[in-house]
């Protein structure tokens, strides 16, 4: 892996996402597995993109504004549960990919860093907002061609720098 830039991250994002489809996500072991599937066969460095991507989150993150999170989370809030933020994110994940704006799965229109922050803008006008900062994990978020980074061939990743792995 090796350290880059916020603006080659970004670029490697936009690559790697740019209408890439929402397809499915799992919720395993304190982290969010969110899979992506590439509309074309992208090729960054000389190297051909995978046909599926996985955006593991282990910080925290949420789904459009901060102002309609807050009021995502207030509506279905639920007191009872051991973990009430988790649904709420399953929930929004789903109406996601059941829009019928975007048919199954919403498509990227691009994708924004800022410290290690990033926002996926979908093309229905929603976000995909995760936060750079993990209280109990080393990686913020991870983007791979596997659910286990260090098996993975490609991987974008956050652990106060931006690093990176591609096929050599």
């Amino acid at each position: 892996m090796r350290a880059i830039s916020t603006s080659e991250a970004e670029d490697i994002l936009n690559i790697i996402f740019t209408n890439a489809h929402l397809r499915g996500f799992s919720y395993y072991r304190d982290c969010w597995l969110i899979h992506f599937e590439p509309v074309s066969d992208a090729v960054y460095q000389g190297h051909k993109l995978p046909h599926e991507m996985i955006l593991r989150i282990e910080s925290q993150w949420h789904i459009g504004t901060t102002e309609n999170w807050d009021k995502s989370v207030k509506k279905l809030y639920r007191a009872d549960l051991i973990e009430p933020i988790e649904p709420i994110l399953a929930y929004e994940l789903t109406a996601l990919m059941w829009s019928k704006d975007n048919g199954y799965g919403d498509d990227v229109k691009k994708v924004l860093c800022r410290d290690g922050s990033i926002k996926l803008i979908l093309k229905g006008e929603r976000e995909i907002v995760i936060m750079n900062k993990c209280e109990n994990m080393v990686v913020a978020w991870c983007i791979s061609d596997n659910t286990d980074e260090l098996e993975s061939t490609w991987s974008l990743a956050w652990d106060g720098v931006y690093c990176f792995r591609s096929p050599t």
